[in-house]
C-alpha cells in the first residue's frame, strides 16, 4: 500500500496518517506491519534523511548506530532486527522502517427468534402452526446497559447481530407487537444455549422485553440452533402472546399433590388468569388424557378469585377422599367465562395408602 498526503513535509514538522486495514483471517494470529517511506523530497532541501533510506526496501535501514545515515535507532523497536535495547534515544527516533503487531479478533453474532406463542408455554413450536413475527425492533446493549446497535425482525421473526468482538451483550425488545404485547410464561433468564424457549423478561404487558445477560466466546458457541458454527449463538428467543386470547386464559405455574391414607389434597398456582370462570378436577384410574370430560361429574367448581381482566393469579387447593387405595391421576381443567374448556395436559399421580406422600406433575416434555 502507498499513500500520500498534500503538500511536503518539512524538516521536523510532523503529520499523522489514518490507514485502516482489513485481514482476512480468523487465527488471531499476530501481524506485524511496517511503515516504509518510499520516496522524500530531501535533496530539495539541501539536506539528507539521516534515519532512513527512503525506497521500498525496509532491509537497508536495518543498521544501528547514533542516528546516522542509513541507521536505525527506534525509540520503541531499537534496529530493524528488533533486538539491540542499546538505541532506544528518543532524540534519536527511526521514522522509517518502525513497526506495530496486530492481533486480529474473531468476530461473532447474537439471535436470532421472535414469534408468536399461540399457547404462552414459552416454547417456539413451529409444527403446532406457531410463527415468527416481522417488522419487530430489536435492540443490542452492551455490558452496560448502552444500546450499541438496532434491527429489524424479517424473513419469518428473524434478527442478527454480527461482527462482534468477544463480551457480554443482551438483547432487548423495546416496544413488542401490538396485536401480542405480553411475553411468554415461562421465561428462561440464563444464558443457557437453549434453543426455541423464551428468554424474555417483561414487567408489564406492553412494556419492554429485556433477555439475559449473554457471554459470546469464539469456539464455544452452540452448533444445535440452525446453524453448525461455534461462533454464533442463536438461540436468544422471544415469544409474545395476547393475554385476551382464550387460549391463554389460565397460565399455570405449579400443580401438586398430597395424600394421606384416602384424603388427597391438591394445589395449584396460576401466574395469570384472563376472563377464567374457575377450575374443576378430573379424576382417572389411567394417565389417559379424558376427551371433553363430563363437568358434571368432575369434582368442583373452585371458583377463581381473580378478577375478569386484571391478569393476575393466585394459589388454590381442593381435597378429595377416595374409596379405595391404590393409584389415581388428577387433571385440572379451566373454564373460561364464554364457556371454552381447557385441561392442563400434565395429571398429577397419586398413590394413596396408609403414608403420607407429595406428588408433582409428570413430566410429558
Amino acid at each position: 500500500m502507498i499513500c500520500t498526503f498534500g503538500g511536503d513535509l518539512s524538516p521536523s514538522e510532523v503529520t499523522l496518517l489514518t490507514l485502516r486495514l482489513s485481514v482476512d483471517d480468523a487465527s488471531q494470529q499476530p501481524f506485524r506491519n511496517w511503515a516504509e517511506i518510499a520516496s522524500d523530497s530531501s535533496d530539495d532541501y539541501g539536506v539528507d534523511d539521516k534515519d532512513s533510506v527512503p525506497n521500498d526496501n525496509n532491509g537497508n535501514d536495518s543498521d544501528t548506530g547514533d542516528g546516522g545515515f542509513g541507521e536505525d535507532p527506534v525509540v520503541d523497536h531499537d534496529d530493524i532486527d528488533h533486538d539491540d535495547p542499546a538505541y532506544n534515544d528518543p532524540a534519536e527516533d527511526e521514522d522509517d522502517s518502525d513497526y506495530e503487531d496486530v492481533t486480529t479478533a474473531i468476530l461473532l453474532e447474537l439471535g436470532d427468534q421472535i414469534w408468536h406463542d399461540e399457547d404462552n408455554d414459552g416454547l417456539f413450536e413451529p409444527n403446532d402452526g406457531e410463527v415468527g413475527i416481522d417488522n419487530v425492533i430489536v435492540e443490542l446493549l452492551d455490558s452496560s446497559g448502552t444500546v450499541i446497535r438496532t434491527t429489524t425482525t424479517a424473513n419469518g421473526g428473524r434478527y442478527i447481530f454480527s461482527n462482534l468482538p468477544e463480551g457480554q451483550y443482551q438483547v432487548r425488545i423495546p416496544t413488542p407487537p401490538a396485536s401480542y404485547p405480553s411475553s411468554s410464561d415461562p421465561t428462561n433468564m440464563t444464558d443457557s444455549r437453549i434453543d426455541n424457549d423464551d428468554n424474555g423478561d417483561q414487567a408489564t404487558s406492553g412494556g419492554a422485553t429485556l433477555g439475559p445477560l449473554v457471554t459470546l466466546t469464539p469456539n464455544q458457541e452452540p452448533t444445535d440452533d440452525g446453524d453448525d458454527s461455534d461462533l454464533s449463538d442463536l438461540t436468544i428467543d422471544f415469544g409474545f402472546y395476547d393475554p385476551a386470547d382464550g387460549s391463554t386464559a389460565v397460565t399455570l405455574i405449579a400443580f401438586t399433590g398430597t395424600s394421606v391414607d384416602k384424603t388427597v389434597t391438591l394445589f395449584w398456582e396460576t401466574g395469570t388468569e384472563i376472563d377464567n370462570f374457575g377450575f374443576y378436577l378430573v379424576r382417572t384410574r389411567t394417565a389417559d388424557m379424558p376427551v371433553d370430560p363430563d363437568l358434571r361429574t368432575a369434582l368442583g367448581p373452585v371458583l377463581t378469585t381473580v378478577e375478569g381482566g386484571t391478569g393476575q393469579g393466585d394459589s388454590y387447593t381442593f381435597t378429595d377422599t377416595v374409596d379405595d387405595y391404590g393409584v389415581y391421576y388428577y387433571w385440572l381443567v379451566d373454564v373460561e367465562t364464554d364457556g371454552d374448556v381447557n385441561i392442563e395436559e400434565r395429571p398429577v399421580r397419586i398413590t394413596t395408602d396408609r403414608f403420607r406422600r407429595y406428588y408433582l406433575p409428570i413430566a410429558t416434555r
